[in-house]
């Protein structure tokens, strides 16, 4: 097998309220953990973004942004008609700053997706081809993303901490209908056969490694990929080649 390079598309920052995990302290402590398991390259979110305010999680999010030595961030937002971003070009600060997707958080924020489209914010967003995350297990649900889906139907999106036992029914279904759509590894691969079905069903392509650390182990997703009964070029892809092409091809 040919050296694999990782490229970690789910990864947390920031002390949670209660403590749940323990986070890395600095942006040195995120690298060298990175480096401990080989992964080359990151994004990275801010639990401040959910739990606290959106734009302030932004901006402690910035100080750990180095996209030079792979470390890239997520960008929180909400729609812009009752809360615009502090930032006039937003485009222009997600350049300057190393943001290279938008996370949303609905339930936490209490929208509905559709608030999206009072705007062009979102529209413009999906036309630059800039991954949109949606976490089902941070203020997101399986209607939500189904609902954002279907209001912009072009988007590039990643479904992330999606859970296991069953959860293809929800998944699978949307895969098929909205190209666009990609699914985060972490959770996935935990049930049985579950990546190999959805590579054997959608190809390897719809699929990128992200691992949930620190809430989860870095290196336990990582394994599921590397023992799947998937090929090498297939393993390769999912562990960062389509991560480096989605980011790859956004306008910024």
């Amino acid at each position: 097998m040919s050296k694999i390079r990782w490229f970690d598309s789910n990864l947390c920052v920031g002390r949670p309220m209660n403590a749940e995990w323990e986070s890395p302290g600095s942006r040195k402590d995120l690298l060298r953990t990175m480096a401990d398991h080989s992964v080359s390259e990151g994004l990275i979110w801010h639990v401040s973004q959910f739990e606290a305010e959106p734009y302030l999680g932004n901006d402690m999010l910035e100080s750990w942004l180095d996209t030079k030595g792979g470390i890239m961030g997520c960008m929180a937002l909400m729609p812009t008609l009752v809360d615009p971003p502090r930032h006039k070009d937003i485009f222009k600060y997600m350049k300057s700053c190393g943001f290279r997707a938008v996370r949303i958080f609905p339930s936490r924020n209490n929208y509905s997706v559709s608030a999206f489209k009072a705007d062009s914010t979102m529209d413009e967003i999906v036309e630059r081809r800039i991954p949109v995350i949606i976490s089902l297990e941070s203020g997101s649900t399986w209607d939500i993303l189904a609902e954002f889906l279907k209001t912009f139907p072009k988007a590039t999106c990643i479904a992330s901490d999606h859970g296991v036992w069953g959860q293809d029914r929800y998944l699978w279904p949307l895969l098929e209908k909205y190209p666009g759509l990609h699914a985060e590894t972490g959770m996935l691969s935990i049930e049985a056969d579950g990546l190999l079905s959805g590579v054997e069903k959608f190809g390897a392509s719809r699929f990128v490694f992200g691992s949930g650390y620190p809430r989860r182990y870095m290196g336990a997703p990582m394994a599921d990929i590397l023992h799947s009964e998937i090929t090498d070029a297939e393993k390769a892809q999912i562990a960062g080649d389509n991560m480096r092409r989605l980011i790859g091809r956004i306008k910024l």
